[in-house]
């Protein structure tokens, strides 16, 4: 994979894509974030990626399994994940939270057709769970700087 980036933005093409990718391209670049499609990559650089980079903002999914399995030596020190609003689980947090890694998480734009269903009380709301959605960049970028933050306090 050549020289690995240390800020890496782990994006998706298909399912849980960013709808408003470009703009959030447009917030991550200047802060030394590099694109990475993980559905492009050998199994073995994605590994590499988790024990090479020091900060991941990644849209939720199986391109984060290898959080899991980074070196204790990884300089991964934090992880922003972003979750499309009809998607609700802590799944990454907990395991980042296992392995010594700082997360945040930042949900994606509640759409107008979400509502309905949402306030239904019966069963698991994730009928939207795999649709693209929105990120409000101001969001994402309040959640890198506090995490940020919170990793120097507690490093």
């Amino acid at each position: 994979m050549g020289l690995e980036p240390k800020r890496i933005f782990l994006a998706r093409r298909k399912q849980r894509a960013i709808s408003n990718q470009a703009q959030i391209e447009a917030l991550l670049h200047p802060l030394g974030y590099s694109t990475v499609y993980p559905e492009d990559l050998p199994i073995s650089d994605q590994f590499r990626l988790f024990n090479t980079a020091e900060q991941i903002v990644a849209v939720h999914g199986a391109g984060l399994a290898p959080l899991l399995y980074r070196h204790l030596e990884s300089p991964l020190r934090y992880l922003v994940e972003i979750l499309p609003c009809g998607h609700m689980t802590d799944f990454f947090r907990l395991m980042a939270q296992q392995v010594g890694c700082s997360w945040i998480g930042v949900r994606g734009r509640l759409k107008p057709e979400y509502i309905q269903c949402s306030y239904k009380r019966q069963g698991i709301f994730n009928q939207y769970s795999l649709d693209s959605f929105e990120v409000d960049p101001v969001s994402l970028e309040r959640a890198i700087k506090q995490i940020s933050i919170n990793s120097a306090s507690y490093g």
